[in-house]
């Protein structure tokens, strides 16, 4: 599709803004704890608006859709399952007080506390080693989207060489990223995810409320009902085997809930930031009340696909 004047209009703006607000809340990041854990002062609001784009990214979005677009309604069945074990693992604080209580600020500070400098060295090869083989297929994945979303042409020319848009799209997404970070380290990072977040939940909403106006439910039924496997997309328990993302799938994903706690850099930054593990605890049990309000108002993008279906 090709964007209007008005849709590049928000792009830009949105671009320029968050740089913005990059540069100026540079000025309150002061010393490491500042860099690193925004200076441990984040509340549980502002935490658990910047928590929910943390995790968020075109690739994001496309996994989703490629999971509940071959599991349907009965991946999503499943999906919810999910959520009570999150409650009561965010209730119980699994892994916040603990980590709190070590005063570490980063996960690679921790190990080496808790074991040794060689062993932080160790784990930091992994994750060089795991980040490197990421960002080579998270980045690329995004700017494809971008790409075609945009209707951007295939190669730009500059100076007789034709270079690849994917590439361009990929180091502007990546340098602002980058640049962003180095701005004012965790600070710069909760306050722009939060403004992400709040302008991100506006457009869920809108979006939802442009598909209810363009089908009714009717057409939605009639469709879904005649694809095939229609009753293994309707039916958690029927047909289980005509996808690839079966209760399997999403056990695994259960016992993602537990290690990524501490585990997942992000994560762990949040729970760093936060006021005190109290507030950090309640950004958690914030963010999956969030997320279920999502899925029950229909506006979380895996609802959307259930309109794929109306051709």
């Amino acid at each position: 599709m090709n964007l209007s004047r008005l849709d590049w209009m928000i792009v830009i703006f949105l671009f320029l803004l968050l740089n913005l607000v990059g540069y100026i809340c540079n000025r309150y990041s002061k010393g490491v704890a500042g860099f690193l854990v925004a200076g441990r002062s984040v509340g549980r609001f502002l935490g658990v608006g910047s928590e929910a784009m943390s995790g968020l990214a075109a690739v994001t979005i496309l996994a989703l859709w490629q999971v509940f677009y071959q599991s349907g309604l009965a991946g999503s069945w499943w999906y919810l399952m999910k959520f009570p074990l999150a409650i009561l693992l965010a209730l119980s604080g699994w892994g916040i007080y603990r980590f709190r209580q070590t005063r570490a600020m980063t996960i690679p500070q921790y190990l080496e506390m808790r074991y040794s400098k060689n062993f932080r060295i160790f784990a930091g090869l992994l994750t060089y080693l795991a980040g490197i083989l990421n960002m080579g297929i998270f980045p690329i994945i995004g700017a494809n989207f971008f790409v075609y979303f945009c209707g951007l042409p295939s190669a730009i020319h500059v100076m007789g060489y034709s270079v690849p848009t994917v590439f361009v799209v990929m180091v502007l997404l990546q340098g602002a990223a980058v640049a962003i970070c180095f701005m004012g380290g965790q600070v710069t990072l909760i306050v722009t995810d939060f403004i992400q977040g709040v302008f991100v939940s506006i457009m869920f909403i809108a979006i939802v409320f442009v598909i209810y106006s363009m089908f009714s439910w009717e057409q939605v039924v009639q469709a879904y009902t005649s694809v095939p496997n229609s009753e293994g997309l309707l039916h958690p328990f029927k047909n289980p085997g005509k996808t690839n993302f079966t209760i399997t799938f999403f056990l695994i994903d259960a016992f993602w809930l537990l290690y990524n706690v501490i585990s997942w850099s992000p994560s762990t930054m949040q729970i760093g930031s936060a006021k005190d593990a109290h507030e950090a605890k309640m950004m958690k049990v914030m963010g999956q009340i969030r997320q279920i309000a999502l899925l029950g108002l229909g506006l979380f993008p895996s609802f959307w696909l259930l309109f794929n279906f109306v051709r």
